[in-house]
């Protein structure tokens, strides 16, 4: 019986270890290879404010890089990187998008901050080159609810010639709007102009 046991466990393992040699590497579902790509910064920031308006996480994944976009940072930098390495990159760049997607959620719900009924102002961009040579854009709207302002941000990257939405998906303390100084200036009453 003991030997039937040892046989069974030592078969078992040395099939395990032949499956580690003879790996297929893993091959992304056709459905989540479906990334869009924006040639503007405009185009992307758009879909963002609808993705965010919609509360809906599964479109805001589509703007995310994908695995064969992220290996052209690679290949443009004559560095040889396992597919590996970029699949680990990009699931980073999922799980950290997702944290932080949550967080926003959290800070909403917790400041009474609608973003569905929301009016978003003007993009401010503060754009920049990494010393490597790629472009990325700071992408900061002032959101307005009832009498609430905050600031929303996020970080935009550009590769091969197509903007992604990149990382710091985050919203700033919302706060209340200062009111216009409604005092009147105090006056004499008529019957003491004569004086």
């Amino acid at each position: 019986m003991r030997r039937c046991i040892t046989l069974i466990c030592f078969l078992f393992f040395g099939h395990c270890l032949l499956a580690q040699q003879n790996r297929i590497p893993y091959v992304w579902p056709k459905d989540s290879l479906n990334s869009k790509k924006y040639v503007s910064i405009s185009a992307l920031d758009s879909q963002v404010l609808l993705c965010l308006k919609s509360n809906s996480y599964e479109s805001l994944r589509t703007l995310i890089p994908m695995p064969k976009d992220l290996k052209i940072i690679f290949d443009s930098l004559s560095m040889e990187q396992s597919t590996l390495m970029v699949e680990m990159k990009y699931k980073y760049m999922v799980q950290n998008i997702k944290k932080q997607y949550k967080r926003l959620l959290e800070q909403l719900e917790y400041s009474r901050f609608n973003l569905q009924n929301a009016s978003f102002g003007a993009m401010d961009l503060d754009c920049g080159e990494h010393e490597m040579g790629f472009k990325f854009c700071y992408v900061i709207h002032e959101c307005e609810y009832f009498t609430k302002t905050a600031d929303l941000s996020y970080l935009a990257i550009k590769l091969n010639d197509c903007w992604f939405l990149g990382d710091e998906l985050r919203l700033g303390r919302p706060k209340r709007k200062k009111k216009k100084n409604n005092k009147r200036e105090l006056r004499l009453p008529r019957q003491f102009d004569s004086f």
